[in-house]
């Protein structure tokens, strides 16, 4: 019997650390998931780009591939899906299962809306905590989520805290201060939320 340990990252650097704790951890890529929107993988990619140009004169592209890290190593072959209220994502092992989905899969397939909120409930995460981590895959977030047996549960949730995941409590708190109620998988991402507002802790 397994646990699922869920994190929400805003960077790639941050769910490279995540990743790279995991694996210090003995946890293989088998007990692992990621979710992120395309356009989120697009935007950090080329946002780390343009500081490793600034900061180490690197041409632009040359750095495109290693800027993932771990995370490219993860989510390398794994298909897309568009999920109705979030956009096109990339995910993986039981989560993609989860979707309606094989991780080795290359298709683009319509998931039913809800569909992530119901796959997070189904892996373990409470009714409470399932709509803020959909809303902040949906703002631009990094969702991992990691298969371990109880016994790892808090030494794995503590190397995540430790890597820069996300206080899911202080997203509720934020959000429901600037009037948010709940997630609404009829509004498109694009349009609801043109910039990374995740980021704005």
């Amino acid at each position: 019997m397994s646990t699922t340990v869920v994190a929400l990252f805003r960077t790639l650097d941050d769910a490279n650390r995540g990743l790279d704790a995991l694996y210090h951890h003995n946890i293989s890529n088998a007990q692992i998931s990621v979710m992120a929107r395309e356009h989120t993988l697009e935007v950090l990619a080329h946002e780390k780009e343009l500081q490793q140009e600034a900061s180490e004169g690197v041409m632009a592209g040359a750095v495109g591939g290693a800027s993932f890290g771990l995370f490219a190593g993860l989510i390398a072959g794994i298909g897309s899906m568009f999920i109705p209220g979030i956009g096109p994502v990339i995910a993986g092992s039981t989560l993609a299962t989860l979707l309606g989905t094989t991780a080795a899969g290359a298709g683009i397939g319509a998931v039913a809306g809800g569909a992530l909120l119901g796959s997070l409930v189904k892996m373990g995460v409470s009714q409470d905590d399932a709509p803020i981590y959909a809303e902040g895959v949906k703002r631009g977030g990094i969702l991992v989520t990691v298969d371990v047996p109880p016994e790892q549960v808090e030494v794995v949730t503590d190397a995540l805290e430790a890597a820069g995941a996300i206080s899911i409590d202080s997203l509720r708190d934020k959000w429901h201060g600037e009037g948010w109620q709940q997630f609404d998988n009829t509004i498109e991402p694009t349009a609801a939320y043109p910039t990374l507002t995740i980021m704005s802790l």
